[in-house]
């Protein structure tokens, strides 16, 4: 997304929301709210994190389980290793 800030002019493009002070969205008027809603927080948290499954091999999954000395069955799926290294 690319914002504009109102006051300066300065340009940014960014893969995530940008909140507060003069930042609009380009081709929007709207300032961007100060306080973004807890709807749009969880969506942005259950797509980065699917985002990181996808891009994520079972391998690395394992690798990073390893070194955070988390057991697993070698052959549990990628969708299990992957719960088990963010936590769940």
């Amino acid at each position: 997304m690319i914002y504009v800030n109102k006051r300066t002019g300065a340009i940014i493009d960014s893969p995530t929301s940008i909140i507060g002070g003069d930042w609009v969205q380009k081709g929007s008027d709207k300032v961007v709210s100060d306080v973004p809603s807890k709807d749009a927080f969880e969506e942005t948290k259950q797509v980065d994190i699917q985002d990181d499954k996808n891009d994520l091999t079972k391998e690395e999954i394992m690798n990073e389980l390893d070194a955070l000395g988390i057991e697993y069955n070698k052959k549990a799926k990628k969708e299990e290793l992957f719960k088990l290294m963010m936590g769940d």
